[in-house]
């Protein structure tokens, strides 16, 4: 893979509001689990689960997070 592949990956993940507000979560908080960042964003697992798991496969796939 080259580096301007992985560089648009990233780039991509990074350019959601969303998917930055976990990146920084993780990164002032350490390791937390899918529903301690959903409450901490203040998402409604009813409602939101689905967007959520859109933008965290996003930041698996830029390989910016990692399942635990």
């Amino acid at each position: 893979m080259s580096l301007q592949s992985v560089s648009m990956r990233v780039f991509r993940a990074v350019s959601s509001p969303i998917r930055m507000q976990i990146l920084l979560l993780l990164y002032h908080g350490g390791a937390m689990s899918y529903t301690e960042i959903m409450k901490s964003l203040r998402l409604s697992p009813d409602r939101d689960a689905g967007k959520f798991a859109y933008h965290l496969k996003r930041l698996l796939q830029a390989n910016l997070i990692k399942p635990d």
